[in-house]
């Protein structure tokens, strides 16, 4: 809106036009100043003059942090003024070696207190031995054969070798052979527990006189067979007589015979007689029963011996009375037969061994047993003896389950590695007890055979730790770098490196600055050290990493604390901002502008503090300097604001003595060419 002068008028009327101009132009200059948040000062009337408040409008920069109050006519900006030598902690960690325990960062290595960042130290280097046992228990009725325990430490096909032991009987069934074994210079057949095998054999015996005729004696080894339980035996007979008018039973003698063909014991005589059979001339099964009192035996060499007989009792001259034996084409219910005869069904072998160690803090721990067994499929468990748990594991650490070979005699090596609680495995002496079971339902007793028995510990014989921890630091370029490093081991003689990453050469330092080494004595100590050769190698992107690293032989593990992590960093501090505020005329009218400091609060600590004008063509107009705390300049020279479109922008450069806060107050006046009146947009600049 432009205001203009009326003309011609009279005296009173110019008075009068007067009057109410100046009138009308206070109520719109207040109206305009109100409307745009800024100040109206016209020092003189000019009468006659078209007068408008400055249609402009302040933006935000593109450096610092503006603030824009209402209707973009005054604004606050905060900067940064860096100071020379800002302090600096830890805001990050790595611990490159051991476990956390404690603390955080920067909370507990910023002053020094009782409040620790702390780090537990790890195995770093470490000793193994191999033990082997000393000394075994036979468990169950396991025997030993041969061997010592001496024969266990090397991997070398020399045995200690183990007997299994009748563990379960159970009711089975010999059954009559054609097959040959002869004892004390007699032929005796086989009784076998395997079914018969061969196309079958008729034995036969003269039905013509009366008696008890002995049809074959048949034998089975007891050896692996400690006793046979009592039970009631059925003896099946597949039996025939040539006539109709023969009559006949069947029936047997049970005796134990020893190997040089002795007879041991006669058990009973005329036994597990049959119902006679009379008015047939075919093959029947006929069966008789026994009960059997438990026997045990007293050489495993002897034999159990059954011998088969009939009995005639009515005759016919020139006719024979028979007994079918191993003919595979009957029915396994019409072999002639042992029933229920409670014989092995399932051998144990079981053996614990004991050796002793070393009472180190073992980190791990492998056992190792390299056997064979005389048998195939031999069901093996393997455990360790656990001292915290109070038993043998069924699974787990110290537990190991496999099926041997299919192959008897085929040597086989187990082992097991164990990592946690690895000492949970010896008692308080360093004594340990490992134990071997073999089971395997069979007929027929085996051998386990022990080649080689290793139980071999680790424990640390170092402990290491290290931890590196990052700065968040300023982006200028160092003078130099100060460290302060509180730290404390909770034992003496750690050797301590402290050293600072060097990222021109990509590493820790190794030597000179940036490097620090020493001995622990076990409590708090302060270490100081500075980088002033080529500090800028030392830092990067506003980043900075210091490590921590101890290291000590020892087989106890310690601790790293770390109390407090400082870098005083120091550089040549100035920072420029440009820009932090626009001005932009958004009418077609041309300005002038210019800044004016009005008041202040701490600007002691400015070194500098450069308030200027620029645009992309006219170059720079400086409008406030403080220099060395004080003002050297306090209001600006005049500066073209052209009309729209039409920028022109604030710039700041700083520099400060301390990381204090200043706050400077400055007038954005705003003049319309050739004219004396202005606006005044307030601006305030706080520098951190």
């Amino acid at each position: 809106m432009w205001l203009t002068k009326p003309k011609h008028l009279n005296e009173l009327g110019r008075a009068l036009c007067s009057f109410l101009f100046v009138a009308d132009v206070l109520f719109f200059l207040v109206l305009t100043g109100i409307a745009y948040g800024a100040n109206v000062y016209f020092p003189y009337f000019e009468p006659g003059a078209n007068i408008n408040t400055p249609p402009i409008s302040l933006q935000a920069g593109t450096a610092g942090t503006s603030l824009i109050y209402a209707n973009g006519t005054s604004a606050k900006v905060s900067a940064v003024a860096p100071a020379p030598t800002p302090t600096y902690y830890p805001n990050s960690y790595n611990i490159v070696t051991g476990t956390y325990s404690s603390g955080s960062v920067p909370g507990s290595v910023q002053t020094v207190d009782t409040s620790y960042f702390t780090v537990s130290s790890a195995g770093t280097a470490s000793s193994t031995t191999s033990y082997n046992p000393s000394s075994y228990a036979l468990l169950g009725s396991t025997t030993l054969v041969s061997g010592t325990s001496g024969d266990l430490v090397s991997d070398n096909a020399v045995y200690m070798t183990f007997r299994s032991y009748l563990s379960a009987t159970s009711g089975q069934a010999l059954y009559a052979h054609n097959e040959n074994t002869t004892i004390g210079g007699t032929a005796y057949r086989l009784q076998k527990l395997d079914s018969v095998d061969s196309s079958g054999t008729t034995l036969s015996a003269d039905a013509g006189t009366l008696g008890r005729k002995l049809m074959a004696r048949f034998v089975y080894q007891l050896t692996g067979v400690a006793s046979i339980p009592a039970s009631t035996w059925t003896i099946y007979y597949r039996a025939s007589q040539d006539h109709v008018n023969v009559e006949s039973l069947c029936n047997v003698d049970i005796l134990i015979r020893m190997s040089n063909g002795t007879v041991r014991s006669t058990v009973a005589t005329y036994s597990a007689n049959s119902t006679t059979l009379t008015g047939t001339a075919g093959w029947v099964t006929l069966s008789g029963t026994y009960s059997w009192v438990t026997y045990n035996v007293v050489d495993q060499t002897d034999y159990l011996e059954i011998d088969h007989y009939r009995v005639v009792t009515k005759v016919k001259s020139g006719y024979l009375v028979n007994l079918r034996i191993d003919d595979n084409t009957l029915a396994v219910a019409d072999q002639t037969r042992a029933a229920n005869i409670n014989l092995p069904s399932e051998y144990t072998s079981e053996i614990e061994f004991t050796g002793s160690s070393n009472t180190q803090l073992w980190h791990q721990l492998v056992w190792s047993v390299d056997s064979a067994w005389t048998t195939d499929s031999v069901t093996v468990t393997i455990q360790v003896y656990n001292y915290t748990a109070g038993g043998y594991p069924t699974s787990g650490n110290g537990y190991n389950s496999y099926t041997s070979s299919a192959t008897a005699n085929t040597d086989e090596t187990e082992n097991q590695t164990i990592t946690t609680n690895p000492t949970d495995f010896r008692n308080s002496t360093g004594y340990w007890r490992i134990k071997i079971k073999g089971v395997k339902s069979t007929t027929a007793q085996f051998d386990f055979k022990a080649d080689w028995l290793e139980f071999k510990p680790s424990h640390y014989t170092e402990y290491s730790v290290s931890t590196e921890f990052t700065l968040s630091t300023t982006i200028n370029t160092p003078t130099q770098l100060n460290f302060t490093v509180v730290s404390e081991y909770d034992i003496s003689s750690v050797s301590v490196t402290i050293q600072v990453w060097n990222y021109s050469a990509s590493s820790y330092a190794t030597s000179g600055e940036g490097y620090l080494a020493y001995s622990s004595s076990g409590s708090n100590e302060t270490k100081l050290f500075s980088i002033s050769t080529s500090p800028q190698h030392f830092t990067s992107g506003g980043n900075a990493k210091i490590r921590l690293t101890g290291v000590l032989s020892t087989t106890t593990q310690y601790q790293q604390k770390a109390n407090q992590i400082k870098l005083d960093y120091s550089y040549y501090a100035s920072s420029s901002y440009d820009y932090v505020l626009k001005i932009v005329n958004q009418v077609s009218d041309s300005w002038k502008i210019r800044l004016r400091a009005y008041s202040q609060s701490n600007i002691a600590r400015l070194n500098n503090c450069t308030i200027y004008f620029h645009n992309d063509t006219d170059g720079t107009s400086g409008q406030v300097y403080i220099i060395s705390g004080s003002y050297t300049q306090q209001t600006g020279p005049w500066y073209d604001l052209p009309s729209s479109p039409a920028e022109r922008y604030i710039a700041l450069t700083l520099d400060a003595s301390n990381s204090e806060v200043s706050y400077v107050y400055v007038y954005l006046d705003v003049l319309v060419p050739d004219k004396t009146t202005y606006a005044q947009y307030i601006l305030t600049f706080e520098i951190t």
